[in-house]
């Protein structure tokens, strides 16, 4: 096995440590989007945006 020396600022060896861990929230397919406005949004589900929406719609209208 190739072994490669260790990278400056790396004290101890890395082996073994998850590189990411990803949270999901649970989706229920209830009150989607239609898939024309999905497109737009980028989701079929519209709670995902509730913090988007202002933005959103000034960029629609043209004010962004």
């Amino acid at each position: 096995m190739l072994r490669y020396p260790m990278p400056a600022g790396m004290p101890l060896p890395m082996n073994n440590l998850e590189y990411a861990r990803a949270y999901v929230l649970i989706q229920p397919y209830m009150g989607v989007v239609l898939p024309e406005e999905a497109l737009k949004r980028g989701t079929v589900f519209p709670f995902l945006l509730k913090s988007y929406l202002p933005q959103l719609e000034k960029i629609e209208k043209g004010e962004d």
